[in-house]
């Protein structure tokens, strides 16, 4: 071995044990073993070539299809390996195989070969073997992606997140002249809009075995602060213990809009301000209560001096809410 490649030019005929060993930062280490067989091949014209084809995923633990080939002398082939059954046979190249519900279990890698035949018996020529690997997956789920929906420039360290799956590649996409500062290949990066970022969509492509799921955030520019909601809908007399649902004007600027329920009242379950990107609410007036105001304001997520800020830009008294007569 030679920088841990073997030669079988300078091995030499016969079978020789190659070893692999592994050490640890801590200290530990093993080992495992291979024989690799050197013959002469000057008299055999025309070698069995085996191609177990590329590995495969078992989405969910259903079986795979194999895509195994043939060449040089081989004129047959026989799948082996695995606990599952290959279907129809063991000697289709492109045979299916369905792993046992212990493999699906175990949720460990299986390893296949395709083994030819050997083209002339006890003449110089052997069979040749290949490897391919199936691994377990499980189904992408549908995810959202977390991030603003508006940026001031110039700004860094803008982030966008969608939840984690084991097993699966993330591929992130930005604007025009926004960079990407870290994270790409992971299910949250950081971004950067210089003063000649674009806006358009942040995109994230998520594969796996089981398929592919593009999730995009449209991104806009902004140079000012958002307006205030200008009306507000609902009932403006509300007795205790009563259900309500109010509502504001949209502001297309708005991120968010937090809500301050009246004294003695709860917003969506909430005693305290209520944030949501939502343009209604359900108040639900309670024993204590005896009057008081609704509020709602309207708020732009940015990000200055390289923090997160969220920066109340209106607020305004909206409806009295009043207990009923």
């Amino acid at each position: 071995m030679s920088n841990n490649i073997f030669n079988p030019a300078t091995a030499g005929l016969g079978t020789k044990v190659i070893t692999y060993t592994y050490t640890t930062a801590a200290g530990c280490s093993n080992s495992d073993t291979a024989l690799i067989t050197v013959i002469t091949c000057s008299n055999c014209s025309n070698p069995p070539i085996a191609n177990a084809g590329p590995d495969r995923a078992s989405c969910n633990g259903n079986g795979v299809n194999l895509g195994g080939s043939i060449s040089g002398g081989a004129n047959s082939a026989q799948w082996s390996g695995g606990a599952g059954s290959f279907a129809p046979n063991t000697t289709t190249l492109t045979a299916s195989y369905t792993p046992t519900a212990g493999e699906i279990s175990a949720g460990q890698p299986i390893l296949l070969f395709l083994t030819t035949n050997d083209p002339d018996g006890a003449g110089p020529c052997i069979a040749d073997r290949d490897t391919m690997i199936v691994t377990f997956q499980n189904p992408l789920i549908q995810q959202t992606m977390t991030g603003v929906t508006g940026v001031c420039r110039p700004v860094n360290g803008v982030t966008y997140s969608v939840p984690s799956q084991a097993g699966v590649n993330y591929s992130w996409t930005v604007p025009t002249n926004v960079v990407i500062a870290s994270g790409q290949g992971t299910n949250a990066i950081s971004a950067n809009w210089p003063s000649s970022g674009q806006a358009g969509d942040v995109c994230v492509t998520i594969s796996n075995g089981c398929g592919t799921q593009q999730i995009c955030k449209n991104v806009k520019l902004r140079s000012a602060i958002a307006a205030a909601p200008n009306s507000i809908k609902g009932f403006n007399a509300a007795c205790r213990n009563e259900v309500l649902t109010y509502s504001c004007t949209k502001v297309g600027s708005a991120d968010w809009y937090i809500w301050t329920p009246p004294v003695g009242a709860t917003i969506n379950g909430s005693a305290s301000n209520f944030i949501t990107p939502d343009t209604f609410v359900v108040v639900t007036f309670g024993a204590a209560y005896t009057g008081d105001t609704l509020r709602v304001r309207v708020e732009i997520a940015q990000v200055k001096a390289l923090r997160k800020r969220n920066t109340a830009l209106a607020e305004r008294l909206l409806f009295p809410v009043l207990p009923a007569q």
